[in-house]
C-alpha cells in the first residue's frame, strides 16, 4: 500500500477540511497517509506552499484540494 502525504500547515482551514475528509474516507477504505507541514521543509514550502492542501504520493503525482471520493479513488489507483 502506497504511503500518501498531505501537505498542509497550521491555521489553514482548507487543510483542516482535507484532513477531516481523509480521516472519514480512511474509516471506510484503508489508506496510509500522514500530514506534512510545509513549514518544516523549505523544499515542501517551495513545491506546495501556494497550492495547499495537496495530497502527494512521493512518486511525483499530486492531487490538489478540493477533491472528492471519486478523485481520491482515481488517484489511489494511479499511485498503486
Amino acid at each position: 500500500m502506497t504511503l500518501l502525504y498531505l501537505y498542509m500547515t497550521d491555521g489553514c482551514h482548507l487543510c483542516d477540511e482535507a484532513e477531516a475528509f481523509l480521516r472519514t474516507v480512511t474509516a471506510y477504505r484503508p489508506v496510509r497517509w500522514q500530514p506534512r507541514d510545509v513549514m518544516d521543509d523549505p523544499e515542501w514550502l517551495a513545491a506546495y506552499g501556494e497550492r495547499l492542501p495537496v495530497l502527494a504520493d512521493g512518486q511525483g503525482r499530486s492531487l490538489d484540494w478540493p477533491f472528492d471520493a471519486s478523485d481520491l479513488l482515481q488517484f489511489l489507483e494511479q499511485s498503486a
